[in-house]
């Protein structure tokens, strides 16, 4: 942890974002200050990973102040960067208003972006979207499509441990779950 420590300190981001992942948790559960300075660090550098976690722990309140408008503010950055999991929350946030204000085009935006990148969650919101034709023209084929590469990229990905339906929407990867436990 030396080694880590000493690539933070010269501005590391990543390093710095290993460190907060490597931080203890406090007896609560919640993230330690030492760990919180690191990723805000590593945030403030425009590091896509780091903004992504400030954004799911402003979400849970997990060592920051619970808020889903700052929340959707760190993941706009990180989803900017081209995130795919921070354009799937952004996508989430702006279908439900959860933190934004609703706009279901800008859910169907966001929520392209991270199917592009073969994210499943995100695949699967969007043909959401597409069926209900909320964002979008309703399009049904399009809606299976997406269905299936969901389905598909699930098992490979091992996103989904019991999937629940296409409105499973609040689910972290597995990755990110370390983030807020």
């Amino acid at each position: 942890m030396h080694a880590l420590s000493a690539r933070a300190v010269t501005g590391d981001a990543g390093a710095m974002v290993e460190l907060f992942l490597a931080c203890p948790c406090n007896p609560d559960g919640s993230r330690g200050a030492e760990a919180i300075y690191w990723l805000q660090e590593a945030a403030i550098r425009n590091y896509p990973e780091a903004q992504f976690l400030m954004g799911v722990l402003h979400e849970h309140g997990d060592g920051l102040v619970q808020s889903n408008g700052l929340a959707a503010q760190w993941y706009a950055k990180a989803a900017g960067q081209g995130h795919a999991e921070a354009q799937y929350n952004l996508g989430y946030f702006y279908e439900t208003g959860k933190g934004i204000g609703q706009n279901y085009g800008h859910a169907a935006y966001w929520y392209a972006l991270s199917a592009g990148q073969g994210f499943a969650h995100a695949q699967n919101n969007l043909g959401v979207l597409y069926s209900s034709g909320k964002g979008v023209e309703q399009d049904q084929a399009k809606a299976a499509e997406l269905y299936r590469k969901a389905d598909a990229g699930s098992r490979l990905q091992g996103l989904w441990s019991g999937w629940d339906g296409p409105q499973a929407n609040d689910k972290l990867s597995p990755r990110h779950k370390s983030a807020v436990s």
